[in-house]
């Protein structure tokens, strides 16, 4: 782990549903939210209030843009794995799918964005905390999470198991610009994912996915849907 302090990250970038958090965020890295009112998918930019999607479309059109996507909505509502990933290229609608797929589910959905520099497992665990905390009690694990060389394994990661375990409400878990995520930030959410309960699902976002995740073997257990970009192409009905 890092031996000095974890670059802070941009308290905006967490989103819980399709709607915005009202008001601001307390985050573990000493920063809070600004009262932007946030779309999932859409990088923000605090100093001028403007945003652009994936596609470089300005949040101010994306209500007018969009196309419904039934069929692949459908597809993720039966959805029972712990794990779904939705990998293709830039355009190709991922945080679109999402956000409908968000709409149409009636679970609480926690939305956080990765932006370049989050390779660093004590930064990605304040922010998974920090989203996490929108809807559930995990100050225990934040308070572990804000040690100044965060112990994961006999501490942060146990409180985060037993906060999530006491929530009974089913919650999804939407990780968007995966392809950001280094191997060390990779192999800490497998161990996030393997102590989540069942009534938690994940849902990755992303051009590319980091080996470490090791996908391939989660597909062959049965814990991982998949969603490619000829998946995503749209058909002639």
């Amino acid at each position: 782990l890092p031996s000095g302090p974890s670059p802070p990250y941009r308290g905006e970038r967490i989103t819980v549903g399709s709607r915005s958090v009202d008001g601001p965020v307390a985050s573990l890295a000493g920063e809070r939210a600004s009262d932007t009112r946030l779309v999932p998918g859409v990088a923000m930019t605090t100093d001028t209030g403007l945003g652009e999607t994936t596609g470089d479309l300005p949040a101010s059109e994306l209500g007018q843009l969009t196309v419904d996507r039934p069929r692949l909505v459908s597809a993720l509502l039966q959805c029972d794995t712990p794990l779904v990933c939705i990998v293709a290229g830039a355009g190709s609608g991922k945080p679109t799918l999402a956000r409908q797929f968000d709409t149409a589910d009636d679970r609480d959905f926690v939305w956080l964005e990765l932006q370049r520099g989050d390779d660093d497992p004590v930064v990605f665990i304040r922010l998974l905390l920090d989203g996490l905390g929108c809807l559930i009690n995990v100050e225990e694990a934040a308070d572990a999470a804000r040690e100044p060389h965060p112990r994961f394994a006999d501490k942060v990661l146990p409180a985060l198991a037993s906060a999530t375990s006491a929530h009974r409400h089913p919650i999804v878990l939407v990780i968007d610009e995966v392809e950001l995520m280094g191997s060390e930030v990779a192999e800490l959410l497998c161990e996030v994912l393997a102590r989540l309960p069942s009534h938690f699902q994940t849902l990755l976002l992303g051009r590319s996915t980091q080996p470490a995740l090791r996908l391939a073997r989660r597909q062959i257990e049965g814990s991982l849907r998949e969603f490619r970009a000829e998946d995503l192409a749209f058909t002639v009905e």
